[in-house]
Order: C-alpha cells, then sequence, then structure tokens
C-alpha cells in the first residue's frame, strides 16, 4: 500500500512514492527509581538495502538517548534504553533544506515490535541523494523534528560512477566496554563507541557492509542473552553509542548476521537451548533493515548491482544449513539448495566487471584446524567450497571474482592456489576482540598464500572502491585495510582481467 502526505501534492506523481508498514513492540522495564526521560530517538536511524530506487527507513522512539542503569550494576554495559509509545513519520527530500519534501503515513511505535518504526521507501531515482528525518510525537498534534540523515541511491547498471562500500564484522560491545577486557586508550573516548566509526565518518564512504556478529548474544558470563527482552537490549546498548548514531545518519547500509547476533558461537539452527534458531531469526529481521516490515517471507540472501563495474551477494550462513557435527558429505550445506542454486543461477546471468562474493563466515581461510563450523574448516563444510569453487571455474568465473568474510578476528588477504580465488578477511572494528592471527597463517599443505595476514593486535575495517577506465586502463577494484584509526595499512587494486 502506498499513502502519502506531501506539502506539494501536484508533484507528487512525478517525484517518490513510499509504502510503509507499522512497526511496535513490547512492554518497556521499569526501572527502579526511574527519572523524568523525555520522548527521544536514542538509536538514531539506520537506512538498510539501497537499490537504484529504493531503500527502508527505521528509527526506535525512546525514553531519552541515553541507557539507564540497572540495579545493582554501574557499569554503562549493563544498560537500558526504554521504549516510548508514539507515532511517527518519515520526511523525504532530494534538497537539504527540504523545500519539496514528501512524508510516509504515520506509523505506530508501540511495544509489540520493540518501538521501531520502520518503512520501505519506493520509486526513488538512481545515483541520488536524499535527504530524510523523522517526525515523532506521543500523538499526530505533538510532534518533534529528529535531526537530518542522508543517503545515496545506487547507480544504474550502465554507469561507471565511482563508488565506496565500507566492510565491517564482529562489534563486541561487552569486551570493548568491560574494564576486564578491553584495550584501553585514554584517548580513544570509549564512551562515545568503537573508533572506528569516527573513522568512518570521515573517510565518507558510500555504503556499509556488516558481514555479522552485529551484536553478542553470548559473551561476559553475567551478561549473556537468551530471551526476548534480553536480545533487544543487546541492540539497545550498541546502537545507542553515539558515534555509531552519528554515522549511520549518513550512510546506506547492507546487514547479514553470523553466530553471536543468531544463537550462540558456532550455532546452527538445531538443539533445544535458548535463544531458539526462531527467536534468532525473528530478532535479526525486526532490529535491522533487512527486509520490509510487510514482507514476512523475504528472503535474507540477495544481490545488488552497484555500478557497471560491481554486483556483490550478500549470503546467509546460518538459517538453512545443516548441522554442524554432521559429517561431510555432498548433502551437507550452509547455504542450503535452494540459495546455493539462487547463487549460481544470479552468478551466471551477472554482466557486472566484478563479482564480489560477501559471505559471514570463510571460504579460503585458512581457519583454526579444529573448528567445524564453516567452509574453511578441514571438519566444516568443505564438500559445498570444492564444489562451488570447481563450479566457478567450469563456468569461467574465476576471474574478477573475489570474495570478502567476516568472522575471523584478524584481517587477511588470502589467494587459494589451487583456483587463484582471492579472499579479503575484514577483521573486528575493534581492538579488544582482536589478535594478530598468527597462529593461523596458512601451512605449506593448505596451499594457500597470504599476501597480507594481520601482525598486531587492531581494529578496523576493509574499503572497496571502484575506480572507472582512464585512458588505457580499464575499470579496477581498490581493497584498502584500515587501521580503526584511519591508518592504511595493507592496499591491492585489481584490474579487469580479460578472458583468453
Amino acid at each position: 500500500m502506498s499513502i502519502f502526505a506531501c506539502r506539494f501534492p501536484v508533484l507528487l506523481p512525478l517525484l517518490l512514492g513510499l509504502s510503509f508498514s507499522i512497526i511496535s513492540c513490547q512492554k518497556p522495564y521499569v526501572f527502579p527509581q526511574e527519572i523524568n526521560r523525555q520522548l527521544d530517538i536514542g538509536m538514531g536511524y539506520l537506512v538498510g538495502e539501497v537499490n537504484t530506487t529504493s531503500a527502508i527507513l527505521q528509527s526506535r522512539l525512546t525514553h531519552g538517548s541515553t541507557l539507564t542503569g540497572i540495579e545493582g550494576k554501574t557499569e554503562r554495559l549493563y544498560g537500558k534504553l526504554p521504549g516510548h509509545q508514539g507515532v511517527a513519520r518519515f520526511e523525504i527530500s532530494k534538497q537539504e533544506d527540504f523545500d519539496q519534501s514528501y512524508f510516509t503515513d504515520w506509523l505506530r511505535a508501540d511495544a509489540e515490535n520493540d518501538f521501531i518504526v520502520k518503512v520501505k521507501v519506493d520509486n526513488l531515482e538512481p545515483n541520488t541523494s536524499y535527504y530524510y528525518r523523522l517526525v515523532y510525537g506521543v500523538n499526530q498534534s505533538t510532534t518533534h523534528q529528529g535531526s537530518v540523515g542522508t543517503f545515496k541511491t545506487l547507480a544504474d547498471k550502465e554507469s561507471y560512477n565511482s563508488r565506496t562500500i565500507a566492510i565491517i564484522s564482529c562489534m563486541n560491545y561487552d569486551w570493548f566496554h568491560n574494564p576486564q577486557w578491553r584495550i584501553y586508550d585514554p584517548k580513544a573516548q570509549h564512551h562515545l563507541g568503537y573508533e572506528t566509526f569516527e573513522t568512518l565518518e570521515r573517510i565518507a564512504p558510500d555504503y556499509l557492509i556488516a558481514t555479522g556478529d552485529n551484536v553478542y548474544y553470548d559473551k561476559m558470563p553475567s551478561n549473556i542473552a537468551k530471551s526476548r527482552d534480553e536480545l533487544r537490549t543487546k541492540y539497545h546498548e550498541q546502537f545507542s553509542q553515539p558515534r555509531l548514531v552519528k554515522f549511520f545518519s549518513k550512510v546506506g547500509s547492507y546487514w547479514q548476521k553470523d553466530d553471536h547476533d543468531y544463537r550462540v558461537n558456532d550455532s546452527d539452527p538445531f538443539g533445544d537451548y535458548a535463544p531458539s534458531h526462531q527467536l534468532g531469526v525473528e530478532m535479526f529481521r525486526e532490529q535491522l533493515p533487512v527486509v520490509a516490515p510487510e514482507d514476512k517471507n523475504a528472503k535474507t540472501y540477495r544481490t545488488y548491482r552497484l555500478n557497471k563495474t560491481i554486483q556483490i551477494w550478500l549470503v546467509e550462513g546460518r538459517d538453512y544449513r545443516s548441522p554442524n557435527e554432521m559429517e561431510d558429505s555432498p548433502t551437507k550445506s550452509i547455504w542450503g539448495q535452494q540459495q546455493k542454486q539462487w547463487l549460481k543461477n544470479s552468478l551466471l546471468k551477472s554482466d557486472a566487471t566484478f563479482k564480489v562474493l560477501i559471505t559471514p563466515t570463510p571460504i579460503i581461510g585458512p581457519d583454526s584446524k579444529g573448528k567445524g563450523d564453516n567452509h574453511a574448516n578441514l571438519k566444516g563444510f568443505r564438500h559445498e567450497r570444492d564444489e562451488f569453487l570447481d563450479w566457478l571455474i567450469e563456468n569461467q568465473l574465476e576471474q574478477n571474482f573475489y570474495i570478502v568474510t567476516g568472522d575471523r578476528h584478524w584481517r587477511y588477504h588470502a589467494l587459494d592456489l589451487a583456483t587463484g580465488i582471492e579472499e579479503f578477511s575484514v577483521g573486528t572494528v575493534d581492538a579488544s576482540s582482536t589478535h594478530s592471527g598468527n597462529g593461523k597463517k596458512p601451512l605449506p599443505e593448505d596451499k594457500i598464500e597470504h599476501p597480507y595476514h594481520q601482525s598486531k593486535q587492531t581494529g578496523g575495517f576493509l574499503l572497496l572502491k571502484t575506480l572507472p577506465p582512464q585512458g588505457n586502463a580499464g575499470e579496477a577494484l581498490e581493497y584498502t585495510f584500515y587501521h580503526q584509526n584511519g591508518k592504511k595499512v595493507y592496499q591491492v587494486i585489481k584490474t579487469l582481467e580479460k578472458s583468453e
């Protein structure tokens, strides 16, 4: 359904269409000695699944903008950000001063879906910057205007417009804020959140991809999350950090989940323990702008063409997998048959110069010898990995095909010597939950080389940049690893390779 409120109704059919849905949630936690806290949007904005003509806008109505303490706990780590009942709608414009703007219909924020307001907007224009803000209140007659956010739609498939994509993984809030675990730097201002996001704001990428472990349900024995309320609290803590609030208001984002923001470490859909498979799936779809709220059957694996140069594939690594403990065989799968067939079909159809598979877990590695959770593990899903890599070669897709992975807590650039296929591991956003990975360097029997392998305990991210043809030089894709403070630590540029 498409409903609008507009300052310029005559121009509406020519400019913008918005589809909407109602989002709401559970009764908020009652805090001891509750202080007077005003209606706010303490978790800021998230804009997800940006396409050439659509995007998903999200915010959450809250009591204030800072966490309230839980009785008996003094660390910021143990706070909550209670939701606030009310109404809201997004105002959208192509002008920063909102000279010509349009509104979604009013959305209700209540307890059923955690006081989140979320809406998919359609009929946008390709390669266009949009500005938006939330109009919200306890009712429609008493409202406030939120701060202004912005995002850019994707270019069409024939455009060489350069694009930058930041890719992150593993935001371990508990380790970052807990004095027992964090690597303390008085200049880092921990209370603002991860330094990586201050760096990202300076670099100003067009888009951000989070490859999973966006929160950790199962870290810190005193703060493990199992119930719906506890899982939601993990998101409230994470996304109320000021650096995240500021950065995510200015970028389109794409989200994947892995094990820690699904159930527990190395989890699969099986096993009778909390959080359940179903609850883990529900929380991912509720708390992040991954699927349109009215589309209950939407898949969380998808592909996006960013411009003529690059197409990305975002795969789902938890929902369809076989039991991890199952003996490896041709039928053991992380992706499931339907997703795997979709992946192959869409790769064959693509005429993008560079094809980049974004996966929450590694395919090349190597990884820990004793693990059995991913395609790189010897005790994991090697049949599926080998079959897929062989299929790429059989269909002459290995050239200009690259893999980017999250999950591993160190950054590397890997080259599989048997196939020539390369993989980039983005590492963690913060040094507190990373390590050098020195014990995971390739051995001769792995038949893998690492042109780059992180040697120090630092956080950071990977930045992809598409480069248009210049003179006699063809299209190129630039991969740059950044330290959390903004220092470039490794860069490689991949130019167009043509088949014989």
